[in-house]
């Protein structure tokens, strides 16, 4: 069975699992094991470049990622929801943020939902993947709203979802319990500045935040499959 992985993150205006969404972005990539490995001692190269990890995804190029905006008065009369909290957190955040949610043409939740399955759909079908596998930051938050905002806007059901629950993966986790075998003594909130830096991504741009975790998942599964190669048991591994 063929799988393809794809990352998918939104942006809201609440922590609720009905939020209004302001944006979704989804990013393919390949996480096998022969495009992971190379010679290298750790099986870690370097920082892959944005088109390096999407190699042996087969799809024209407006299909390499998926951004859309979405107009926050679409949310509101569909019912999603606001908090004062979430609405000051974004007010505060660097222009950078904003304008990516700000200066792109913003369409309706349901037709962002709808573009966002179609999406989904014909990358499947353009890799003749027989599911696709998503990776989100954490479970608690990306799917269980777009899951809600699915099922009260577009009326699907979990039968009807773009995805097998089955093929969720929470990319925090593995990326963290993959750096805690490298650096077992470090604290959990000290591990994340073990991982590859944001550099010229912008923090919150959710087209960013996909890039970012794809690259990171590949460079934990390209050090896993390195330790496992040199037999090391995890220990002195460093891709610092």
């Amino acid at each position: 069975m063929k799988k393809l992985n794809v990352v998918v993150d939104i942006e809201t205006l609440s922590l609720r699992p009905d939020a209004a969404i302001i944006s979704i972005s989804a990013v393919p990539f390949v996480l096998d094991k022969k495009s992971l490995q190379d010679n290298d001692k750790y099986g870690y190269s370097g920082v892959p470049a944005f088109d390096e990890m999407t190699k042996g995804v087969s799809c024209p190029e407006e299909y390499a990622h998926f951004y859309e905006t979405i107009d926050a008065t679409s949310c509101a009369m569909a019912g999603m929801a606001f908090d004062m909290e979430t609405v000051k957190f974004w007010s505060e955040m660097p222009d950078a943020a904003k304008s990516a949610i700000l200066e792109k043409p913003r369409v309706s939740i349901r037709q962002a939902l709808e573009d966002f399955v179609a999406y989904l759909d014909n990358l499947k079908g353009m890799n003749q993947a027989d599911e696709l596998v998503i990776w989100t930051q954490g479970s608690d938050f990306d799917i269980p709203i777009l899951k809600n905002a699915m099922y009260k806007v577009l009326g699907l059901t979990p039968e009807t979802l773009p995805w097998k629950h089955r093929n969720i993966r929470d990319a925090r986790t593995f990326m963290l319990e993959s750096l805690s075998l490298v650096y077992p003594d470090t604290p959990v909130n000290e591990l994340y500045g073990k991982l590859l830096p944001y550099s010229e991504l912008t923090k919150h741009n959710s087209q960013h935040d996909c890039m970012w975790t794809a690259l990171n998942i590949i460079n934990e599964k390209r050090r896993l499959y390195g330790m496992l190669a040199s037999g090391n048991g995890g220990k002195e591994v460093s891709s610092d």
